[in-house]
C-alpha cells in the first residue's frame, strides 16, 4: 500500500506555530551569542598602546687604516608607536636573498636592554658575527616584543667578522678569556702594572687562513676609552697580513680597577 502526503493537507494553524518556535529559538540564540560577546569587550574604548619601529639610516664605521674595510655598522632606529620598547644586545640582522647571513650584537654598558621610549632615536652600534661581503642586503632590527624594522642597504665595504671579549679583574694569566672562530682563535688577560693593570690580548690566525687586517678597540665599564692610555683603536698594520702558526698581539695600559670590567672588541678582516 502506498501512502502519499500532501502539503495542502497540513493546518495553518500548525505551520504558524512551527514559524513562531523557529523565530523563538534564533532569538535566544542570538541573545546568548551578543551577550557572550559584550562581557569580552574591554571596559574601556581607549585604545591600545603599540610600539613601531622605523630603521630610519645606517652607516658604516669603516676602519681608520684600511678605508675599504668597514668594523661596525651603526644604525639610528626610531620608536614611532606610542609605548615604550626594548631591545636586546643582539637584535640586529644582516638578510641577503631571504636569507640572515649574520647578525650583530651591540655592547649595552652598565644595562641589560636598550629602552626605546615614544619617539625616542637610539644610536646603536652593532658589531658583525662574522665577514659581510660588497652587496645589497637588508638590515632588520627587531625589538624584544617581536616588532620589526628594516632598510634595504647597498654595501660597497667588505665588514670584518667582531669578537667582544669582557675581561675582570679575576681574568688574570691563570683565568685567561679565550674564544676562538673559523678565522683565528682569541686571548685577553689583565696583569699588575705598578698601581694599574695592564690589559693584553692576543690574535691566533687559524690554519688555511690569512688575515689580512685586524683591530682592537679597549672600552672601560661605561663604554670610554680608558683614560691616559695610546693607541686605542690598535691595528696589526705591521704584522698583516700573517697566517697561521702567526699571531698578532699587544697591550694596554695603564687601565685603572675603578674602570674595570674592560671589553674588547676584536675585528678581523679576511677575503675570500
Amino acid at each position: 500500500m502506498v501512502i502519499a502526503f500532501s502539503l495542502k493537507a497540513a493546518s495553518p494553524v500548525i505551520a504558524v506555530l512551527l514559524l513562531i518556535a523557529i523565530t523563538t529559538t534564533m532569538s535566544i540564540i542570538m541573545h546568548f551569542w551578543l551577550t557572550g560577546y559584550a562581557t569580552s569587550l574591554p571596559s574601556t574604548n581607549e585604545l591600545q598602546k603599540m610600539s613601531m619601529l622605523k630603521l630610519e639610516a645606517v652607516s658604516f664605521l669603516t676602519d681608520e687604516e684600511k678605508p675599504n674595510y668597514a668594523y661596525a655598522i651603526k644604525v639610528y632606529v626610531r620608536n614611532i608607536g606610542d609605548a615604550t620598547t626594548y631591545l636586546t644586545n643582539t637584535s640586529l640582522y644582516t638578510v641577503k636573498a631571504g636569507n640572515t647571513v649574520a647578525t650583530g650584537t651591540t655592547i649595552i654598558f652598565e644595562n641589560d636592554v636598550i629602552e626605546l621610549k615614544p619617539r625616542e632615536v637610539a644610536e646603536i652600534t652593532y658589531y658583525i658575527n662574522d665577514i659581510v661581503e660588497p652587496g645589497e642586503y637588508i638590515f632588520k632590527v627587531v625589538s624584544m616584543d617581536g616588532v620589526e624594522a628594516a632598510i634595504h642597504v647597498v654595501n660597497s665595504y667588505l665588514i670584518g667578522k667582531s669578537t667582544i671579549h669582557r675581561v675582570t679583574e679575576s681574568n688574570d694569566e691563570n683565568n685567561k678569556v679565550i674564544s676562538e672562530d673559523i678565522y683565528a682563535v682569541y686571548v685577553s688577560w689583565r696583569s699588575p702594572y705598578n698601581s694599574y693593570l695592564n690589559i693584553t690580548f692576543e690574535i691566533y690566525a687559524k690554519s688555511n687562513i690569512e688575515i689580512e687586517g685586524a683591530r682592537a678597540e679597549l672600552f672601560n665599564r661605561i663604554g670610554s676609552h680608558p683614560i691616559q692610555m695610546g693607541a686605542n683603536p690598535w691595528h696589526c698594520s705591521a704584522w698583516c697580513p700573517f697566517t697561521y702558526p702567526d699571531k698578532t698581539s699587544t697591550w694596554w695600559v695603564p687601565v685603572r680597577s675603578e674602570e674595570m670590567p674592560a671589553f674588547i672588541v676584536y675585528t678581523v678582516y679576511v677575503e675570500n
